[in-house]
């Protein structure tokens, strides 16, 4: 499911960390979204451009075989992964710009 959002002018935008920059499926790689502000709602992290994840914890474990379904590709294939957080400000959740992307890849068996 691809969320559309439009971000608001002020809010800094995140880092995004990774575990690994090559993983295979059966390894799992550790996303750390690091955000300039709090509190925050939530973070979502995407692989490639068509999945969004939120977690309140800014921080996700993917396998190489989840990153390859979520990013609809086949191994060996290079994925990029961006991450952007929510601020609720006076009820309503806020989105951050993305980070910079940051490519994983993913190797056949």
């Amino acid at each position: 499911m691809t969320h559309i959002i439009t971000s608001v002018l002020g809010l800094p935008k995140p880092e995004l960390f990774v575990s690994s920059s090559v993983i295979l499926p059966t390894t799992t790689v550790h996303l750390s979204c690091v955000v300039p502000q709090d509190p925050v709602s939530q973070c979502f992290f995407m692989v490639g451009e068509n999945h969004t994840t939120p977690t309140s914890s800014c921080q996700l474990t993917l396998t190489g075989e989840q990153m390859k379904v979520w990013g609809h590709v086949n191994p060996p294939s290079e994925l990029p992964v961006k991450c952007f957080y929510t601020v609720n400000r006076s009820g309503v959740n806020r989105p951050s710009d993305l980070s910079s992307p940051v490519s994983v890849f993913v190797l056949g068996e």
